[in-house]
């Protein structure tokens, strides 16, 4: 059974890129997953929450 404070070897980059839906050049690229209150990104980075700014 897994623990959800493990840490994740994955360099945070590639969960970042995962994140985002990728559009073209000039387009908006959406964050595809958790979003703060006033709905910007957020995400864990060496165990800090991370926002969009």
């Amino acid at each position: 059974m897994g623990n959800r404070y493990t840490k994740n070897p994955r360099p945070w980059r590639d969960c970042f890129w995962e994140k985002v839906d990728v559009r073209g050049e000039d387009d908006c690229w959406p964050w595809k997953a958790g979003k703060n209150s006033a709905g910007y990104g957020k995400m864990k980075v060496a165990g800090q929450t991370q926002y969009a700014t």
